[in-house]
């Protein structure tokens, strides 16, 4: 098996719309590669054919910031077969990139669940309750059967939503400042979460081939939250979403789901995957709640991925850990009004 860095992203493209994802499509790499993060692309061949790889994206490309980067892998790398024979040649070839370019550490989402122990065995760090497990809703059904294959509470909620005149509609390029703003709501409130940047969504309404839908809730011209879901291979994933706590008795969230499976529906998407959340055997899981609410919409749950990762600069990583609770606070207050948004922006009018 022949590794190596690629750029014929056409030929990774035609190998991946049979095996992988969204996030490993051509069109999510442009998007990336557009919002300012470095991308790499990784091929491994047999005979000159495809059989894995993956792309792997650098978010602080540059200095300083570079200097705690990340060589980062989300869905990846896909393999023909994830015996040792195929997994560990590649991660040893990802594990020397990330190195000859300086990254502090190597944070992986496998697009394979149950790998612990063999990544453990490689070296891997594999955390025990990670968001491995996403809910799959089959939008073959037929609207009426989803409908009634919600949650009697969730129902309630859209009617709810749909009753105090709140509007679901995709979002316009000249809102994407707000739209920024509406999901550091959500970052803001996680504590080490490092956010997209700006730069993201305004390249995600903008690649050749746009897999992607921005929705917006509005509420008396403001609008008060946002979702954007990925659509390919007959999957559509609802991907991000931020709101304002002040208006979640809106339940606006609710509807822009129930909004995005009938988008689904309207694409020809078989499944809908609600994309990350914990098994729900530990209620006092701070995201908990988060389950419940993915729950809520009838879909099976699945494990679908394994979260791994490796430190190839433990010093620099203390030096990380003490400084990301005091430094990110002000960068995702500093995003944000680079972004131009801010709750003065709210209004539509």
């Amino acid at each position: 098996m022949e590794i190596s860095l690629e750029n014929d992203w056409q030929a990774w493209e035609s190998w991946n719309s049979v095996h992988g994802t969204v996030f490993q499509s051509a069109s999510f790499a442009e998007t990336v590669k557009n919002s300012g993060m470095g991308v790499e692309l990784v091929v491994a061949r047999e005979g000159g054919s495809i059989v894995g790889g993956c792309f792997v994206f650098l978010p602080f490309p540059r200095f300083p910031l570079r200097f705690f980067g990340e060589y980062r892998i989300v869905n990846g790398p896909i393999l023909v077969d994830y015996d040792e024979a195929y997994l560990f040649p590649i991660l040893s070839f990802i594990e020397k990139r990330a190195r000859i370019i300086g990254a502090m550490t190597l944070p992986i989402k496998f697009p394979q669940p149950d790998l612990d122990f063999t990544l453990e065995k490689k070296g891997y760090t594999v955390p025990r309750h990670a968001p491995s497990y996403s809910f799959i809703i089959d939008l073959t059904k037929s609207e009426k059967l989803l409908w009634e294959g919600l949650d009697k509470k969730t129902r309630t909620a859209i009617r709810k939503s749909q009753k105090n005149s709140v509007t679901i509609r995709q979002a316009h390029a000249s809102e994407m400042r707000t739209v920024y703003s509406l999901y550091m709501q959500r970052a803001k409130a996680k504590k080490n979460w490092i956010p997209y940047p700006s730069s993201f969504f305004q390249a995600s309404m903008g690649t050749r081939e746009n897999n992607a839908t921005l929705f917006v809730a509005e509420y008396q011209g403001k609008l008060i939250a946002e979702a954007m879901f990925l659509h390919y291979n007959k999957t559509i994933f609802y991907f991000n979403n931020g709101s304002l706590p002040a208006y979640w008795n809106l339940c606006a969230n609710s509807q822009l789901v129930w909004e995005g499976m009938l988008l689904g529906k309207k694409l020809g998407c078989k499944n809908m995957d609600l994309y990350g959340t914990t098994d729900g055997r530990n209620k006092d899981d701070l995201n908990y709640s988060l389950y419940q609410f993915k729950a809520s919409f009838g879909g099976t749950l699945v494990h679908t991925n394994t979260f791994a990762s490796q430190c190839l600069a433990p010093i620099r990583k203390k030096v990380w850990d003490i400084l990301v609770p005091i430094v990110l606070p002000f960068y995702k207050v500093w995003s944000e009004s680079c972004s131009g948004g801010g709750f003065d922006e709210y209004t539509t009018r």
